[in-house]
């Protein structure tokens, strides 16, 4: 029996979820867990549920969208550790 890994994902990018997919699910059934597809949203707005419910996020630090509102990768953690999620957090950026 394996465990179940659950990945939550903060990409507003469809092409950059689509070129990194694949190399995600491969890393987690290496290290010997059942794939579960990650529940992916855009913004803040688009999550629902218990942050406590994931055992990784992924954010993307420099959303696009969040340039123009506010909502950036930095701004959506402060508001997790303000609910006092422990998550742990993995931040990358496409940009440099």
């Amino acid at each position: 029996m394996k465990l179940k890994f659950y990945l939550l994902w903060f990409e507003d990018s469809e092409d950059w979820i689509e070129s990194k997919i694949e190399s995600i699910k491969d890393v987690v059934e290496e290290h010997g867990f059942e794939w579960v597809p990650p529940k992916i949203c855009k913004n803040e707005e688009d999550f629902t549920g218990d942050y406590n419910d994931y055992d990784m996020i992924l954010m993307d630090y420099a959303l696009a969208q969040g340039s123009f509102d506010g909502n950036t990768g930095a701004n959506i953690i402060k508001s997790m550790r303000l609910k006092e999620s422990l998550t742990t957090i993995l931040f990358y950026s496409q940009h440099v």
